[in-house]
């Protein structure tokens, strides 16, 4: 008998090794990696949404008129905001999804989650301190404890989503400025509901919630209060070169800078005022310091995926003076400027679709994505077509009057004439563009007329068929 069998038959059973643990094999890798914090998603959604769409349900059934009227004002209010906040990150531009996430989780699971949150704390407020401190400063302390915490969560959980798009501190901003626009947005439309409950007229209620939290609060409300936090949280996750202590700073800082200035702008200093001392005292300081973080983020941010730009070496590809040119939103301004100066708006716009196609080149170069690096490389040669530096490479035609088909679509969709005139103008751009394209060989038509006749197309039928209903 060897020993090994002798000591098993001394020590009675001998436990069975151990397995590693199986997974089912339809699952992606990406989902069983995350399954957990998807299922706490599903849990806090199923907590919270019910509590938000409440709200946006009696507003619709209350006032049947104004109802939907708010909900469209408030939504249209926000697409110039989220534009702005997506093109800060001029090299990496966050998937849809990743967007769509954080902004459903600002909008309905922390404002779902808030609303009881704040309740809960102004009737602690009240009975610890009494009404008079309550009334006072109870939404200085509930608004900005409970609302930066829970938002502060959906930019965690959309970094641990995607921790891959994580490569700079402007990924943490834009997570965390989406998250506080679909918060801040859904917030408006309660606080528009709550004043019509009270006895205002609808329209009128419209108009000043309007003016008072989208005009004069708007552009330093919870989108740059969360918009901090997540500065400070990409700044702890992209420095591995720091110190653990320097990166958790960060994190905390910048969720006591989102605090402080939501508290600023809760508390009873200049309540009673509505002009400009609200927006000097309370407001733009916000404002300035998050454009000064963002301005020192994106120049960190642009030397993630320039330097395998330059790595290529191919003056084709980018002249050193190009490639510090894209370094930041004011030198690649002057660079289009001095292309327009020399060659008027045609040459600026061949200067913007170069920058472009090279920052896009520099981030597939980093990420080693291939399909990136082709569909870039090709984006360039159009570039350099277009300001005469490549003049073998056939062009691609109606670029210009595509964009303004798909924008006039997308509006379209709201106010459904503009979608007839997204149909004309996609139907003359593609006439255009055939005609041109047959008179020069290997010329095609781009894709982006079609995608603004679909919109408008879409925009038509919607409107048809709400018409006969």
């Amino acid at each position: 008998m060897s020993e090994a069998a002798g000591g098993a038959a001394e020590g009675g059973t001998v436990a069975a090794p151990s397995l590693p643990a199986r997974r089912l094999g339809a699952l992606p890798e990406w989902y069983a990696s995350r399954q957990p914090i998807l299922l706490a998603v599903l849990v806090l959604g199923i907590v919270a949404v019910p509590q938000t769409s409440l709200v946006l349900q009696r507003l619709v059934q209350n006032e049947p008129q104004a109802g939907p009227v708010t909900l469209l004002v408030w939504g249209l209010y926000a697409l110039p905001l989220l534009a702005a906040i997506l093109t800060v990150d001029y090299f990496e531009r966050e998937p849809w999804w990743l967007i769509a996430l954080a902004a459903a989780w600002g909008g309905l699971i922390a404002t779902g989650l808030a609303l009881p949150a704040n309740d809960a704390v102004q009737s602690i407020l009240t009975t610890s301190q009494g009404v008079n401190v309550a009334a006072q400063l109870g939404a200085a302390i509930a608004g900005p404890t409970d609302e930066e915490l829970l938002k502060g969560l959906g930019v965690v959980v959309c970094t641990l989503l995607a921790r891959r798009r994580m490569r700079s501190p402007v990924d943490g901003f834009i997570l965390g400025a989406v998250v506080g626009l679909g918060f801040q947005v859904v917030e408006d439309v309660v606080y528009t509901a709550n004043v019509m409950a009270a006895g205002q007229d609808p329209w009128s209620a419209i108009w000043q919630m309007l003016l008072l939290r989208g005009i004069m609060g708007g552009l330093w409300s919870h989108a740059v209060y969360t918009g901090l936090f997540g500065l400070g949280l990409g700044y702890a996750l992209t420095r591995p070169q720091w110190s653990m202590a320097a990166r958790v700073l960060a994190a905390v800082a910048g969720l006591a800078a989102a605090w402080s200035l939501h508290f600023l702008w809760n508390s009873p200093l200049l309540v009673d005022s509505t002009d400009w001392r609200l927006v000097v005292v309370k407001g733009l300081p916000a404002l300035l310091l998050l454009l000064a973080l963002l301005h020192r983020a994106q120049r960190a941010d642009s030397a993630v995926f320039l330097p395998a730009l330059a790595a290529v070496g191919n003056p084709l590809v980018a002249t050193d003076a190009e490639i510090a040119a894209l370094r930041d939103r004011r030198s690649r301004r002057r660079a289009r400027a001095a292309a327009r100066a020399r060659g008027g708006w045609r040459a600026a716009r061949a200067v913007r679709h170069l920058q472009r196609a090279q920052a896009d080149l520099a981030v597939a170069l980093a990420t080693g994505d291939q399909v990136g690096i082709a569909r870039a490389r090709e984006e360039l040669a159009q570039a350099r077509h277009e300001l005469g530096q490549l003049p073998q490479h056939p062009p691609v035609v109606g670029r210009t009057i595509g964009t303004w088909s798909i924008v006039l679509g997308l509006a379209g969709l709201f106010v459904p004439v503009v979608g007839v005139a997204a149909v004309v103008v996609a139907l003359l751009g593609l006439a255009y563009g055939r005609a041109e394209a047959a008179r020069q060989p290997g010329a095609r038509v781009t894709p982006r007329l079609w995608v603004g006749l679909a919109l408008g197309v879409l925009a038509v039928a919607l409107f048809v068929v709400a018409l006969s209903r």
